[in-house]
């Protein structure tokens, strides 16, 4: 399981989001993809908005979330990954 953060430099939620998780411990590997660097990576993955955490088992996405988050939405949205793993 990976975490695929979907952002962009001029994104303000997506600075905000890049502060929590910082501020959590992460339980899987995080991979970061900028937009802008890289849209036909975010356009196979149907993003359309940023920020967009998914949680990702080898080509599966597991759990997808996108715009604001706070503390609480990150923790929960990462119990989503336990679960998945708890079911495999």
């Amino acid at each position: 399981m990976i975490i695929v953060y979907f952002k962009a430099d001029y994104c303000g939620a997506c600075r905000t989001l890049s502060s929590l998780l910082k501020e959590v411990t992460l339980p899987y590997p995080l991979v970061e993809v900028d937009v802008e660097e890289n849209p036909t990576l975010a356009a196979k993955r149907y993003v359309t908005d940023i920020p967009t955490l998914m949680l990702i088992y080898g080509d599966t996405v597991v759990a997808k979330k996108s715009g604001l988050f706070n503390k609480d939405d990150l923790i929960s949205f990462l119990e989503e990954g336990k679960t998945f793993n708890e079911t495999c």
